[in-house]
């Protein structure tokens, strides 16, 4: 879909893609930047290649393309952490990925907004510094999911917290 969109733009539009900082991988808790290895979990080991494809496109089209890759979305109860606080009601427990070891990043959806304004408006200025660049978007430090788990437990009143395997 972002190719065909990207085919559709004119020289000289900003262009924004969303992927993700899964295509890391779990990193055991190390953390990583935008020149870190890809390792991404097989569900989405797809979107390094779209993450080129839309780069080789925009560049040769003249297309300010930026690619944004946001942690653990969060805020107003949304985003997975809900989803793991909802989850409670059908399985009286907290389902979280991994053995509890790893880590996840975060980032609120306001900071996401703003990573995305200012993508926006570097890229269609015609900042260089913006254009057929990566970008992490994460604003705190990543959270053992353990952690992250029991807090969601308590706050909801699950009986416990399951992990689920990676792959």
């Amino acid at each position: 879909a972002a190719v065909a969109m990207l085919s559709h733009l004119h020289p000289g539009a900003a262009f924004v893609y969303t992927s993700g900082t899964w295509v890391y991988g779990n990193t055991e808790g190390e953390p990583v930047t935008e020149a870190s290895t890809l390792n991404p979990t097989p569900l989405i080991a797809w979107r390094p290649a779209v993450e080129q494809q839309v780069l080789a496109l925009a560049a040769r089209r003249s297309i300010a393309a930026v690619i944004l890759r946001p942690a653990m979305v969060h805020g107003y109860g949304g985003g997975i952490f809900g989803m793991l606080a909802g989850m409670v009601r059908q399985t009286g427990s907290v389902r979280a990925v991994g053995g509890g070891r790893n880590h996840w990043p975060a980032v609120h959806v306001d900071d996401l907004a703003t990573a995305y304004l200012s993508a926006v408006e570097r890229a269609a200025s015609g900042d260089g510094r913006v254009a057929g660049q990566i970008f992490n978007v994460v604003a705190e430090e990543a959270v053992a999911v353990a952690e992250i788990g029991e807090a969601i437990r308590a706050s909801v009143g699950a009986d416990r917290v399951e992990y689920w395997p990676l792959d």
